[in-house]
């Protein structure tokens, strides 16, 4: 499964970046940086090629349908 992480700037109104085809690990050590910027919502998002699904990696680890900012 890769990763994406999506950087949202300014609090929600600013720009969207992402960082694509990321492993679990170096994903969850991007967003963790990324938060150092109080004003950067950072989402990991995943997706699954086997049958389709999408979701989100959530902070607790757990891999969720909705996802909530880092």
């Amino acid at each position: 499964m890769k990763y994406t992480v999506e950087i949202v700037t300014n609090k929600g109104e600013g720009e969207t970046a992402y960082k694509t085809g990321l492993s679990r690990k170096t994903a969850v050590a991007t967003a963790r940086a990324e938060t150092q910027n109080a004003n950067n919502r950072v989402y990991i998002t995943w997706y699954r090629s086997t049958d389709g699904q999408r979701g989100y990696l959530n902070r607790d680890g757990n891999h969720a349908i909705t996802g909530e900012a880092w």
